[in-house]
Parts: structure tokens; C-alpha cells; sequence
């Protein structure tokens, strides 16, 4: 078989363990949005109007420029960001606060 051939018969296999820690980053997405301290943490630093999870849910895609939670998984500067977004309100820093990773 050419090589050529090889390629376009070529299906990319993700391995478990990604799938698993995909689906991981975007329940706790979901997961977080529901908390109303979340909630009221996204309202702190200007980012949502309503306590509910819904204008939670549409502030996390717009800081993180996705149409979908679901892109949490998929994109890995995305899951970063999500990542770093969700270690600031567990620290109780709002966002757009200058913070010390090394501070507590």
C-alpha cells in the first residue's frame, strides 16, 4: 500500500485516558456553573448579570470565546484557560485582579 493510500485511510484515534480527562474538564464546567458561589463570583467580577446558571454557563463560553462547554475538551489552550479561570475563583481572586500564584 502507497503511502498516499495509508494517509487517506488514516482515522485518528484518541486514546482513553484523554477522552477521560476530556470529559472531565467539561463536567466540571457544568459543575461549576450550577454553584451559585460561581454564580455570584462571575457577577463580582463583571462578567454576569444573574445569579443562575444559565448566565453562568454564557459567561464561561464568552471569557473563553467558545460556542459550547463541549469545546472545553477539545481545545487544549482552552482547557488551560478554563483551568486557570476555575484556580482563581477557588482562590477567591476575581477575575482581571492582579494575583501571586505563590500567594494563598
Amino acid at each position: 500500500m502507497k503511502d498516499e493510500e495509508m494517509k487517506s485511510n488514516y482515522v485518528e484515534i484518541i486514546p482513553p485516558h484523554f477522552q477521560v480527562e476530556n470529559n472531565r474538564l467539561v463536567q466540571a464546567a457544568g459543575m461549576l456553573c450550577r454553584n451559585p458561589k460561581f454564580q455570584g463570583w462571575l457577577i463580582k467580577s463583571g462578567c454576569a448579570n444573574e445569579l443562575n446558571e444559565e448566565s453562568a454557563a454564557n459567561a464561561l463560553r464568552k471569557l473563553l470565546c467558545i460556542d459550547s462547554r463541549r469545546q472545553i475538551g477539545e481545545e487544549e489552550q482552552t482547557a488551560d484557560y478554563f483551568m486557570r479561570i476555575k484556580k482563581m475563583f477557588e482562590k477567591g481572586h476575581l477575575l482581571g485582579e492582579r494575583c501571586d500564584d505563590n500567594k494563598q
